[in-house]
């Protein structure tokens, strides 16, 4: 399903996201609250991943997001590893490559304008 990400990993770009609920996550360093976000589409419509857990920023928490609603962010496209559960074929790698989206940023409702979009003046007004 990720296959549209692996072909623009390092690239920037808008996509849109339906929200389903947080989640915590536990590691060495302490608890995070994670977002789970479902049908995750680019800027043309085309599904790039079913689902992705990004940790919660202050953007998304500002929010008060309630589930299935649909927000848009620019994000970058990344790649990691992660272990292969199905992993029981010596011939099979335990590890595989997985892609992400990273650094979410203008997070947003969909719909709402983008404050970076909004005119400093009013178009028809003359200086």
């Amino acid at each position: 399903m990720r296959d549209e990400l692996a072909k623009r990993v390092g690239k920037r770009g808008p996509f849109s996201a339906t929200f389903v609920r947080t989640g915590i996550s536990s590691n060495f360093w302490g608890k995070k609250v994670t977002v789970l976000l479902r049908d995750v589409r680019d800027e043309a419509g085309t599904q790039v991943a079913d689902h992705l857990w990004f940790i919660q920023g202050d953007q998304m928490r500002e929010l008060k997001l309630k589930p299935f609603e649909r927000i848009c962010f620019m994000a970058t496209v990344g790649q990691y590893t992660k272990r292969n559960r199905d992993h029981e074929d010596p011939e099979e790698p335990c590890r595989i490559r997985d892609y992400r989206l990273t650094h979410p940023s203008n997070v947003r409702r969909e719909g709402e304008k983008d404050l970076q979009e909004l005119p400093l003046f009013d178009r028809g007004q003359e200086l």
